[in-house]
């Protein structure tokens, strides 16, 4: 499973923990509102039950609006919607 933070995202980057099931690799996809991958990111695992803590989620240069973050892993899919707050600076 995937958990984000936060959800609304301002100036900072922001953070993800990704627990992997079994060993392997997921794939991280950030899909901006008109369907574009902004950012895309292979994560390896090297053992079952490994999770990935604090992993950055480039955002700082993100315009405003929804985001939507995809996981793939193992194929399994999780989708998580997180909102840019503030323009870039």
């Amino acid at each position: 499973f995937i958990e984000m933070f936060p959800t609304a995202v301002t100036y900072m980057d922001a953070k993800f923990n990704l627990f992997m099931k079994r060993q392997g690799s997921a794939t991280i996809y950030l899909i901006d509102m008109f369907g574009r991958v902004r950012f895309q990111r292979s994560l390896p695992t090297l053992y079952e039950g490994q999770k990935l803590e604090n992993e950055q989620l480039p955002t700082q240069s993100l315009q405003m609006g929804v985001y939507t973050l995809i996981t793939i892993a193992n194929g399994e899919k999780k989708v998580i919607k997180f909102a840019k707050a503030v323009e870039p600076e």
